[in-house]
């Protein structure tokens, strides 16, 4: 255990109870970015058709339609990664979207993978994509922004 513990503060200014913290990096430690790019980088996809990009502490696994292994397959993969390296998956905040043409013709949803939540739009990197490929969202969120902005 260390003596480290961290705190949130909400958007309206309230504290939580401090927490001890009980593993990881600290932030803006020296060895930090180091161990991730060593621990990031023995990450990889089952298929060579998947793709799959990793962020400070997100990754974005993308499979195609026609591929030779599955979704359930390659995040099973990531799961058993993630258990033999000493880390967690945060399931609550684990989505899937489903990309589509707008009004698709013989298509249908596929059955979501067990333990994960499948949505009609997902913010990646502070862009907002909807599963029918629109941006009505995304130009909504940018609007309002500049709306709050312009007022202040």
């Amino acid at each position: 255990m260390t003596d480290h513990a961290q705190v949130s503060k909400t958007h309206d200014g309230q504290f939580s109870i401090m927490h001890p913290i009980m593993r990881s990096i600290i932030q803006g430690s020296g060895i930090g970015h180091s161990l991730w790019l060593v621990m990031a980088s023995v990450l990889h996809c089952i298929s060579d058709i998947n793709l799959l990009f990793k962020y400070v502490d997100d990754t974005n696994l993308l499979v195609p339609e026609n591929t030779d292994v599955d979704l359930a397959v390659e995040f099973g993969n990531i799961q058993k990664w993630a258990d033999s390296n000493g880390m967690v998956i945060n399931l609550h905040k684990t989505k899937e979207i489903v990309l589509h043409r707008p009004h698709p013709r013989r298509w249908s949803l596929p059955k979501p993978i067990d333990s994960m939540e499948q949505v009609q739009s997902a913010k990646v990197l502070g862009v907002i994509f909807q599963s029918t490929f629109s941006f009505v969202d995304h130009v909504d969120y940018i609007l309002k922004i500049c709306s709050h902005r312009i007022f202040c």
